[in-house]
């Protein structure tokens, strides 16, 4: 299966859905974006990440799928953190009945832990999130379309690795590269090496799902 979920099983509860069909499921980011596990050759001061976006959504929508083009909003996450134009599209979206949910975070340190709750039901099933790694020229960590309810089965609970991706909208190859915008814009797609350090077996954040 070729998708942009990164993650390759999942375990759902033979529990059927509650009679109103919708649940709460709570987003826990640790982040493990810290010099003893990304390695000191290139590691910037002040390792952090931008306010955590979360969305509850349905099939239509795609926040970053892989091979595509990021929309400006999710460029000017991974470029700067902010999530402003992201939360416009994010909304216009919702207008469309699209999205059913979404919740901010604030910023938090590289190896710190924050919470989102997001609603979802059986027409929206899916989540997706997105965070800058910052400093970078353009990576981010996330998930696009996980799927939490499945014929009428949820997931109870899972641990995932965030690894970093690359959002194709500037072509710095270290954290703190100055700005490159490359022309034309790239497609997005996983991160490998940071410079000439190979990170794509490092997560920098994991993510814990849980059904409240």
């Amino acid at each position: 299966m070729k998708k942009s979920i990164y993650v390759l099983c999942l375990v759902f509860s033979m529990i059927g859905l509650p009679s109103t069909g919708e649940l709460t499921y709570r987003l826990t980011i640790k982040g493990n974006f810290k010099k003893s596990v990304q390695g000191k050759k290139y590691f910037p001061r002040n390792p952090h990440f931008s306010p955590v976006v979360a969305i509850s959504h349905n099939k239509k929508y795609q926040l970053f799928p892989f091979k595509t083009l990021a929309s400006l909003g999710v460029k000017n996450v991974a470029e700067t953190g902010n999530p402003g134009e992201l939360i416009s599209e994010v909304q216009s979206a919702q207008s469309k009945r699209a999205i059913l949910d979404y919740e901010t975070s604030s910023p938090f340190d590289g190896d710190e832990v924050v919470s989102v709750e997001v609603k979802v039901n059986k027409k929206n099933p899916y989540i997706s999130l997105i965070s800058m790694i910052a400093p970078s020229p353009d990576w981010v960590i996330g998930i696009n379309n996980l799927k939490v309810i499945r014929q009428g089965k949820y997931l109870g609970k899972k641990v995932l690795p965030l690894f970093a991706i690359d959002a194709g909208t500037d072509s710095g190859k270290i954290y703190t590269s100055s700005d490159q915008a490359t022309q034309p814009q790239g497609k997005i797609k996983r991160l490998y090496r940071v410079g000439s350090a190979v990170i794509k077996k490092t997560p920098f954040a994991y993510l814990k799902i849980e059904k409240l």
